[in-house]
């Protein structure tokens, strides 16, 4: 098997990196072989090699990853061996298709030896590799000589993979498309909790890399400053898709009842009430939680069953029900980046709960021009020059909060307000009303120092 995944790395990994280069290395490099041993010098030669010449580039990469492929092969092989020895049952359900039994016994997961691939939450991430999970290797070693491998057959396995082709039938009225993703639409039912029309504007890849996540029903972390839109992102999508939104108020409100669910009381006595996480899972809805590394470390618990098996287990008197997760069903988190100083009180989340996601996208603001562009669009303003002055500012006051200076930031949102006073009171005094009084006395005394640079 290990000669397949050898085989398959060189020939797949140059298709794989033609495309968002920098993007798939960071995932090799942190999150698939990130705790395996490298020569981190020489992987990063071998990227630059990438981008001279890509069938060399990943040729070098192999050389510099092989003995990591090989650790990652050979823990997975242990686990899987641990994972026969528990007695999990193992059913051959004809054409390549294996049964193999949950080590908790919640559930089974398919693999197919014929196309190299499982349903787990493990594959789907470390396929992205060319690798195999435990599953994968347990019914390999127990179902390999009636299923052999071929290696000529390596064009059926999902390895440097990009995401699939869009079927013929999904025309673009049937989906929403931005860049080279497209992501199918629902049918429009009235459902009260589809957002309304939102204005966001997207930019660059990462949108692509959402888009994808959401489509392949992959659980997703946008990480991301106050304002850059994290949320407003998903409102814009589910109305976009016609997909119904639940979404809790505030991490303060996000608990165990509240996501589970309560005994509450109705005409007279005591009923049942599934949270959020039931309802949305039940109906295949889209769930997001913002802050999440701020929430309850009870409800964090609950999240970490969900993120391993798209299924919960809650326990009504005694007795426990399972629920598990319509296809449809998709869970989305936010949270600001722990070491912005803004952020005071906010734990840093574990890499244990980071590694549970399957896509995890990092949103900034908007490039200087594009925002530009949307504050004079959204204000009405025509004064150019004015605008360019206030996106110059606002990138100088987010400089400072990422350097700890200033405990503030200034939005889009902001902007745009500021511009639409400016029209009206002035640069100076639509700044107060509009961004300056919103900051503590220390960070407002450094943003008006800026101001009177840009407005003299």
């Amino acid at each position: 098997m290990l000669k397949l995944i050898e085989k398959l790395f060189v020939e797949r990994g140059r298709d794989f990196l033609k495309r968002d280069l920098d993007k798939h290395v960071r995932y090799l490099a942190n999150t698939i072989f990130g705790k395996f041993d490298y020569d981190r010098n020489l992987f990063d030669a071998a990227v630059e090699t990438c981008r001279r010449d890509v069938d060399s580039g990943v040729e070098e990469l192999h050389k510099v990853l092989e003995n990591a492929i090989s650790q990652f092969h050979e823990k997975e092989r242990q686990k899987a061996q641990r994972l026969a020895a528990t007695g999990v049952d193992m059913s051959d359900r004809g054409n390549g298709v294996i049964e193999v039994g949950s080590e908790t016994g919640n559930g089974s997961y398919r693999v197919n030896l014929l196309k190299h691939t499982c349903e787990c939450q493990q594959f789907k991430r470390i396929s992205y590799a060319g690798l195999f999970c435990k599953h994968y290797v347990a019914a390999r070693e127990a179902f390999g000589d009636t299923y052999p491998i071929d290696v000529g057959t390596s064009e059926e396995t999902p390895v440097f993979r990009m995401p699939p082709p869009v079927s013929d039938a999904e025309s673009d009225d049937g989906c929403f498309t931005y860049g080279s993703q497209r992501l199918p639409k629902r049918e429009l039912t009235g459902n009260p909790l589809i957002p309304p029309p939102v204005f966001h504007v997207l930019e660059g890849g990462e949108p692509e890399l959402v888009i994808y996540a959401l489509r392949q029903a992959e659980s997703l972390l946008l990480i991301g400053d106050s304002g850059v839109g994290k949320s407003k992102l998903i409102q814009f999508l589910a109305h976009e898709t016609n997909t119904p939104l639940m979404q809790p108020c505030g991490h303060s409100e996000v608990t165990v009842e509240s996501v589970l669910g309560c005994y509450t009381a109705q005409s007279g006595t005591t009923i049942w009430q599934d949270g959020v996480i039931p309802k949305a899972m039940q109906n295949g809805w889209w769930l997001l939680l913002e802050e999440v590394n701020a929430i309850d470390p009870s409800v964090l618990k609950v999240l970490n069953e969900l993120l391993d098996t798209r299924q919960v287990t809650i326990t009504v008197s005694g007795k426990p029900r399972v629920v598990r997760a319509q296809p449809g069903f998709r869970m989305i988190c936010t949270t600001n980046p722990p070491d912005n100083p803004i952020y005071r009180g906010i734990e840093p989340m574990s890499f244990e709960m980071l590694d549970r996601f399957d896509t995890v996208v990092y949103l900034d603001y908007l490039s200087p021009g594009t925002e530009a562009g949307v504050v004079r669009d959204r204000s009405g303003c025509e004064d150019e020059g004015a605008i360019g002055k206030m996106v110059e500012f606002a990138n100088s006051v987010r400089s400072g909060m990422r350097k700890g200076e200033i405990f503030a930031t200034v939005t889009t949102r902001g902007l745009i307000s500021w511009a639409k006073k400016a029209k009206v009171f002035g640069i100076k005094p639509a700044a107060e009303a509009a961004i300056l009084r919103k900051m503590d006395s220390v960070s407002r005394t450094k943003a008006l120092d800026l101001l009177g640079a840009y407005f003299k």
